[in-house]
C-alpha cells in the first residue's frame, strides 16, 4: 500500500481554530511520517483522491449542527479505509429535534467508517452499542510543543486554578468557582465565533499559567467524558482534583496515586486539606505529572495513529 497517497481531512471551518489546533497538528505530524497530505475542505469524493489512496482520516466531519457536509465520504469505495475522529458524541441525547437530526447524521457516518476514533470509550459504547466493534479509544492529550518548556514547579502558589467552561454541564467546576481559594481563568471560547471578545490563554502561555498553582480542578461533565483538562492540568504540574468516571481506569489514573477524587459535596473540604497540608499530597502531584507526561502527549497519540494506519493498510513500519 502507498501510504503517501492517504489523506487527512479537516473541515474548512476549523482552519485557524485554536480549539482544534492540537488535532490538526497531530494529523500533520502523522501525515509527515507517512508522506501523506492534510486537506482543509468542505467535502471529499473519490475524484478528489489519488487513485491508489488507501485511507482517509476525517476530523469531526459532522458535529453540532454541521450535518450537511462531507457526504462524499459516505460513498467512498470499500477499498479506502475511512477513519473518523470525534470528541463530542452526545448530540441527540437530550431529545431535542435539532440535536436528534445531528445524531441521525452522525450514525450514518459511523456506518461508513471502518474505524471510529473517539476520545471517550464507555460513553460511546453506552450510546452507540451497534458501532462498538469499530471503536478505537483515542483519548485526549496535551501538546508537547505547549508544555515542553514548562518545568515542574517546586514552589507553586498555594491556590487552586480552575479553567474551562463553568455551568450546569460541569457541576464541580460550578462549585469550585464559588470558593475563594480558587483562581478562575477566563474561558477563551471555542474559536467558532469570529469577532467575539473572548480573550484567553492558549498554548505555552496557558501551560505556564497553570504551572503557577499548587492544584487544579476539573470534572468529567454530567455525561462522563474524560475531558482534555485531565491531561493538561497534571502535565503542567498541578495536583489534579477531579471527579471519577470509568474511562479513567483505562487511562492509568488511580485515586490517591495520580489524582484526588472529588465531587460537588467534597470539593471544598478536600481543597482545604490540600492547602492546609500540601506536603501530604506532594507525592500524588508528582506522580500525576510523571504519569500523564509519560502516557498522554501528542507524541503518544501520533504513535498510536500511525500504528493503526499501518495495521489497517498492512504496511510495515519504516
Amino acid at each position: 500500500m502507498n501510504l503517501a497517497a492517504g489523506r487527512f481531512v479537516v473541515p474548512r471551518r476549523y482552519e485557524g481554530n485554536p480549539y482544534v489546533a492540537k488535532f490538526v497538528g497531530l494529523f500533520e505530524r502523522v501525515a509527515g511520517r507517512l508522506g501523506a497530505s492534510v486537506l482543509f475542505c468542505d467535502d471529499v469524493t473519490e475524484r478528489d483522491l489519488p487513485p491508489d489512496c488507501p485511507f482517509v482520516v476525517a476530523l469531526k466531519p459532522v458535529q453540532w449542527g454541521r450535518s450537511d457536509g462531507f457526504r462524499g465520504l459516505l460513498s467512498l469505495p470499500a477499498r479506502i479505509q475511512v477513519l473518523g475522529l470525534w470528541d463530542d458524541i452526545h448530540q441527540g441525547t437530550r431529545g431535542t429535534r435539532y440535536l436528534s437530526r445531528d445524531r441521525w447524521v452522525l450514525t450514518r457516518f459511523f456506518r461508513r467508517c471502518d474505524v471510529i476514533l473517539c476520545t471517550s470509550h464507555d460513553p460511546f459504547v453506552h450510546w452507540y452499542p451497534r458501532h462498538a466493534a469499530k471503536l478505537v479509544h483515542f483519548p485526549h492529550f496535551f501538546r508537547w510543543e505547549d508544555f515542553r518548556a514548562v518545568a515542574y514547579n517546586e514552589a507553586p502558589l498555594e491556590r487552586c486554578v480552575l479553567s474551562g467552561a463553568v455551568g450546569r454541564f460541569y457541576p464541580v467546576r460550578k462549585v469550585a468557582a464559588r470558593n475563594s481559594a480558587v483562581a478562575t481563568l477566563r474561558h477563551p471560547g471555542y474559536g467558532d465565533a469570529p469577532g467575539r471578545d473572548a480573550p484567553g490563554l492558549f498554548g505555552e502561555a496557558y501551560a505556564r499559567e497553570l504551572s503557577r498553582y499548587r492544584c487544579a480542578v476539573t470534572c468529567s461533565a454530567v455525561i462522563g467524558y474524560v475531558v482534555a483538562k485531565y491531561m493538561e492540568l497534571p502535565a503542567a504540574g498541578c495536583l489534579l482534583l477531579a471527579t471519577y468516571t470509568s474511562d479513567l481506569d483505562r487511562l492509568g489514573f488511580e485515586d490517591g496515586v495520580h489524582y484526588v477524587r472529588v465531587d460537588e459535596g467534597s470539593f471544598d473540604d478536600k481543597l482545604g486539606e490540600v492547602l492546609a497540608n500540601p506536603r501530604a499530597f506532594e507525592r500524588i502531584r508528582r506522580a500525576g505529572f510523571e504519569m500523564v507526561r509519560g502516557r498522554h502527549s501528542d507524541d503518544h497519540r501520533a504513535d498510536q495513529l500511525e500504528r493503526l494506519l499501518r495495521e489497517r493498510c498492512a504496511a510495515p513500519v519504516g
